[in-house]
């Protein structure tokens, strides 16, 4: 099994975002709206690319190590924004961000939480069950850790940024299990090859295992 190192759980890595590109009618009604400019982005997609972009990869095991009792990290923010830059190409669905960000506790700033999002942080913790029966076309960077949003003053930690968009949904609409070939399909017949197996089977998964978090 081919693994590929992504980051290391620790205070070091102080943030971890995870964003998923979905039409709007499927973002979960818990998740607060976020009307601010695009320009002011708060974690900008720079730094070392970890993870070139990967389609169909299960990001339920990271979000079930993270959102755990005896996780190093909490839930400090959630919000959704529409992406009108889409909106040409996917008039007929349109398409918003959902953005979930966790902090190591050794950075935690308990009292600067906002009251509102605390009160429902249990359910926008359950809202991400909205993501997890998808693969995803994911992609990831390290960035630096700004210490002050918009200036170019940088700490010694960084900020795990998971991008997450192509949506593949594991069920029918029946709720059955989608299946795909064992192996595959023969490319020049495009002939199944092998049995059907539950897709979810095949795909790579981003796991947290010994303070590591990898593609497998």
């Amino acid at each position: 099994m081919v693994t590929k190192r992504i980051a290391t759980i620790g205070p070091d890595l102080r943030l971890v975002v995870i964003n998923f590109l979905v039409k709007t009618g499927l973002v979960p009604a818990v998740i607060p709206v976020r009307t601010t400019d695009r320009a002011a982005r708060d974690f900008p997609v720079s730094g070392e690319l970890v993870l070139p972009s990967t389609k169909d990869i299960d990001v339920y095991p990271l979000l079930e190590e993270i959102t755990s009792e005896d996780s190093s990290y909490v839930l400090v923010d959630a919000w959704t924004q529409d992406r009108p830059d889409l909106q040409t190409k996917h008039r007929q669905n349109p398409l918003s961000d959902v953005r979930f960000v966790f902090c190591h506790l050794d950075h935690l700033v308990p009292e600067g939480l906002n009251p509102e999002f605390l009160a429902r942080r249990d359910e926008i913790i359950d809202s991400l069950k909205a993501f997890i029966y998808s693969l995803w076309r994911t992609m990831a960077y390290r960035n630096p850790y700004y210490l002050l949003s918009g200036s170019d003053q940088i700490s010694n930690e960084s900020v795990l940024m998971v991008d997450c968009n192509g949506r593949n949904p594991l069920k029918n609409s029946d709720g059955t299990c989608r299946t795909v070939y064992e192996n595959g399909r023969d490319q020049a017949t495009n002939r199944g090859l092998g049995q059907k197996v539950p897709m979810i089977n095949l795909a790579k998964k981003l796991q947290v295992k010994d303070g590591i978090i990898s593609l497998v």
